[in-house]
């Protein structure tokens, strides 16, 4: 239910996005996609780690932004916090989200040239 729901919010802030149902899927994005923000529920169907893993194996200037959400922080301490940036704690509030996804999305923006070649749409998120 709140992928669907941060997906509208995300797009009523023109922010465009893919929303996955498991880990399997999000892996097949990321081989296929670059992106400036991932948001990953802890709660995915699958191996979240195998998720941060394959972002990690990214070069550190291609890597998204990783969001976690998690019910419980120990859900996301085993999580590696070099590739993981923010962890959110569940239950979440849709529209503080979705400002901490525009936000990250603008930094991404406005990076310094060269900081982050082939960079994603700034406008383009995946939860």
């Amino acid at each position: 239910m709140v992928r669907r729901q941060l997906f509208s919010a995300l797009l009523e802030q023109n922010i465009f996005s893919d929303s996955v149902l498991s880990c399997g899927e999000s892996l097949e994005k990321l081989r296929e996609e670059a992106y400036g923000v991932v948001v990953l529920d802890a709660l995915l169907a699958g191996d979240v780690e195998a998720v941060v893993k394959q972002i990690a194996a990214q070069p550190q200037r291609e890597r998204p932004v990783v969001i976690v959400l998690a019910a419980h922080p120990e859900a996301a301490s085993t999580l590696d916090v070099e590739t993981v940036q923010i962890v959110l704690r569940r239950p979440i509030h849709l529209a503080q989200l979705v400002d901490v996804v525009a936000s990250c999305l603008r930094a991404v923006q406005a990076a310094p040239p060269g900081w982050m070649p082939e960079a994603p749409p700034p406008d383009q998120a995946t939860s």
